[in-house]
């Protein structure tokens, strides 16, 4: 009786937002509490958060903190700090509800139809798609999760601006899709398509132009305005390229160039029969194939199956346009924004969108499916069945592999015995003394400035260190720049200031972690696992 009164009270315009908006919460809330709560590893996670921490605390980008990529995601997620909770726990539910919101924003592209058009069967599907979207990927703040989240968000805003000639969608919306642009350098291309649709589907104005541009604009006068400009410059323009090989070696892989090959044999066919009645043959085969990629790829960390869904799409793109003989420009879309995630050094799949292709590909392929017309009872019966089902194969392969982890029974040890902004995370027992060395190190040697290299940037936020070196992860394709001598320019200022410690761990990445060590002249200490050098504070400024 409650709950409808609280229903009733509501206007009857705000109930399907509202509902939309509840499970939004709910399935991210689902994910984080059964998935994204188990496994820790202390390199990628709290790198994003790390940085974040680094602007909240006054540091300008690349003359401050060294960075390959604009710090755009930094910014977003000093948002992250302001949310009530644990902080990598509510980070990890702000992830969660980007990747979801991403995930209708290029569902309703795909479909040309609105989220309040949606019944249960259409939701259920669009749920699902969100969690293959999620697979075994780490739910923290990253800038990949970022990227795919303005750029969706972006189109689906451009989308209603044009189609209702209202200029605050139209103009927000182009925002988003050139912050994007910052987040990752490869979001690039979503601002520089998405000018060129305009200019041959609409009209491209000024405006249009200016607020594209209006965040790196902003960005970058900033930056400048703070004396960083030449440092950005050498930041961004030294690191490392990221090519989309892995769209062409994929083919070598027997398994994977079979099904391809069947794919797109499938559409071929498609196209050939011209809409007769025995193309629901292929097509419905073509589904099959699209969604068993799916099961059997296990919903591994940049699997072959994101690639292969890839194709599947292009091959769907290909004979809707030559059937239809128009660009099916939601597919296109999910399409260009897939090949972009996919252009990484280390993840270079676009597993993050493989719920969204293969939903894509699914639609690309409804009117040659038989039709079928179901009950409200029905639709949402099977909504719950495709949700549970793939509810539980994400959740199996998470609990078998967490990211860089153990499986999930053993994550008996509760990080947040270690640090409140570590709450609610469970990992190994030794992952756990791992940590637990960082914090209690920290505390037997206090210091003003404290690093932890070369891993370990979510030391900083989570146990509220400042590190002095201008670089939290010194990987050697993070060294862009002057990184390097300036990581050695801080040695001597810290020799001279005192009030520091920098522990390192056992192993390293490069020369560089041991020359920094043997530069600095304070006391060397042990701490557990990790050695370091110790210079408290001197007693003339206690």
């Amino acid at each position: 009786m409650a709950a409808r009164a609280r229903s009733a009270a509501l206007p009857a315009s705000w109930r399907r937002p509202a509902a939309h908006a509840a499970w939004v919460l709910l399935l991210s809330g689902w994910a984080v509490a059964r998935i994204g709560r188990f496994g820790f590893h202390p390199t990628d996670q709290g790198f994003t958060l790390a940085l974040s921490w680094r602007l909240l605390h006054g540091e300008v980008p690349h003359r401050d903190a060294v960075s390959a990529r604009p710090l755009a995601s930094a910014l977003l997620h000093t948002l992250d700090f302001a949310v009530p909770g644990p902080l990598f726990l509510t980070s990890a539910m702000i992830a969660m509800v980007q990747l979801v919101v991403a995930t209708i924003a290029l569902a309703t592209l795909v479909t040309g139809r609105s989220v309040l058009s949606w019944g249960p069967l259409g939701t259920g599907l669009v749920a699902a798609a969100a969690l293959v979207n999620l697979h075994t990927f780490p739910l923290m703040a990253w800038h990949t999760i970022d990227g795919i989240f303005l750029v969706a968000c972006g189109w689906w805003a451009l989308r209603a601006g044009l189609r209702s000639g209202a200029a605050l969608p139209r103009y927000g919306g182009l925002f988003l899709v050139g912050m994007a642009a910052f987040t990752k350098q490869s979001f690039v291309f979503a601002a520089a398509l998405t000018l060129t649709y305009l200019l041959a589907r609409h009209s491209l104005s000024f405006l249009d132009f200016l607020w594209t541009s209006a965040f790196p604009l902003a960005y970058m006068g900033f930056v400048s305005l703070a004396g960083g400009f030449t440092a950005m410059v050498e930041q961004l323009g030294g690191a490392s390229g990221a090519w989309p090989r892995r769209a062409f070696t994929v083919w070598e892989s027997p398994e994977a160039a079979t099904t391809m090959l069947w794919l797109a044999a499938c559409t071929a066919a498609l196209v050939l029969l011209r809409r007769k009645e025995i193309a629901t043959f292929p097509a419905v085969f073509a589904a099959a194939l699209a969604l068993l990629v799916v099961l059997q790829g296990d919903m591994l960390r940049a699997g072959d199956w994101g690639m292969v869904l890839l194709w599947a799409l292009v091959f769907a793109v290909v004979a809707r346009w030559a059937l239809d003989e128009r660009a099916p420009h939601g597919a296109v879309a999910v399409l260009a924004l897939a090949a972009m995630s996919a252009l990484s050094w280390g993840y270079d799949s676009p597993t993050l969108l493989g719920g969204s292709l293969v939903l894509s590909v699914l639609w690309s392929l409804t009117p040659e499916l038989p039709r079928c017309s179901l009950r409200p009872v029905a639709g949402l019966a099977v909504a719950a069945v495709v949700l549970l089902g793939t509810s539980k194969l994400v959740a199996d392969a998470h609990d078998a592999s967490p990211y860089r982890d153990q499986p999930q029974q053993e994550l008996t040890a509760s990080l947040g015995l270690i640090a409140p902004a570590l709450n609610g995370l469970r990992t190994t027992p030794s992952t756990y003394r791992y940590v637990a060395q960082i914090a209690e190190c920290v505390r037997a040697h206090p210091a003003g400035r404290v690093a932890v290299l070369p891993d370990n940037a979510f030391a900083y936020p989570a146990l509220g260190l400042r590190n002095p070196f201008p670089l939290d992860w010194p990987l050697p394709l993070e060294l862009v720049g002057d990184a390097r001598e300036r990581m050695l320019a801080t040695v001597p200022k810290l020799n001279a200031q005192g009030d520091y410690l920098v522990l390192f761990q056992e192993t390293g990445y490069t020369d560089l972690e041991a020359r920094i060590s043997a530069g600095l002249n304070g006391q060397r200490i042990t701490c557990g696992q990790f050695t370091g050098v110790w210079a408290p504070q001197p007693l003339a400024t206690q």
